[in-house]
């Protein structure tokens, strides 16, 4: 499957009717092109397309998100990252980690499963002039 078919099956949602980039058809083809940067090169080629999808969908993702900030849309979510919970009696506290991370952190966001391909690369054999 090519990059741009990969961006169709797993998120539908940028080409159904009402979707965010359904007839904008040069921001999608944007998108995939300026997500070919990021294509693993260690990876088979369909999983480089794959990656190049998934990296797509976060660059699309990104956009809708300062669009709507940036026209003061109501109800724009930031995502805060992992959330952690203490309670202690009847006390209960719950923490953000708001890093200042750009990205979502959840594990079905566009550049988490983007960040699982290219992890894949980072794993191997290190050589060394010693062998």
């Amino acid at each position: 499957m090519t990059p741009a078919e990969h961006l169709a099956f797993q998120y539908p949602r940028f080409f159904v009717a009402g979707g965010p980039w359904h007839q904008d058809e040069e921001a999608r083809a944007n998108a995939l092109q300026r997500a070919e940067a990021y294509r693993p090169r260690c990876l088979s080629d369909e999983l480089q397309n794959e990656a190049q999808a998934h990296y797509a969908a976060h660059i699309l993702d990104a956009r809708v998100r300062d669009l709507r900030a940036g026209a003061g849309q109501a109800g724009v979510v930031v995502p805060s990252g992992p959330v952690t919970s203490e309670r202690e009696g009847d006390i209960a506290v719950t923490y953000a980690d708001a890093s200042g991370s750009d990205h979502a952190t959840g594990p079905a966001t566009p550049y988490a499963r983007w960040q699982a391909l290219h992890r894949l690369c980072g794993r191997g054999a290190i050589l060394t002039r010693f062998g």
